[in-house]
């Protein structure tokens, strides 16, 4: 990820990269990843998934370090301010969090 604080409106930018053993590669039938809403409660709240049509980008070979998928990017705009998960679905519980805060008003 390019950050790990947004303001509503901005875009997160993100990317996977096999630098280790968690991923043994990726599998073409599943999303590439899903992004949640985290509540203070601990459950959380699916809120976009990647596009099962771009799956093949999900490739990432245990054998090949160097292989990465993306990059993607998730428009705010739309979403509550808060704490959020993306999670590849892919590898080992590869996942980073990041926070969303409301848009400050132009004066």
């Amino acid at each position: 990820m390019d950050a790990t604080i947004y303001k509503a409106g901005e875009v997160v930018e993100f990317y996977l990269v096999n630098k280790g053993p968690e991923i043994t590669g990726c599998s073409y039938t599943h999303p590439t990843y899903t992004i949640y809403r985290l509540f203070r409660d601990g459950t959380r709240e699916k809120v976009s998934s990647e596009d099962p049509a771009r799956s093949y980008l999900t490739v990432i070979s245990g054998d090949e370090i160097a292989s990465s998928t993306g990059p993607f990017t998730l428009a705010t705009a739309s979403l509550i301010p808060g704490r959020y998960l993306i999670r590849f679905d892919c590898g080992n519980n590869v996942a980073r969090e990041f926070i969303l805060y409301a848009k400050s008003p132009v004066t």
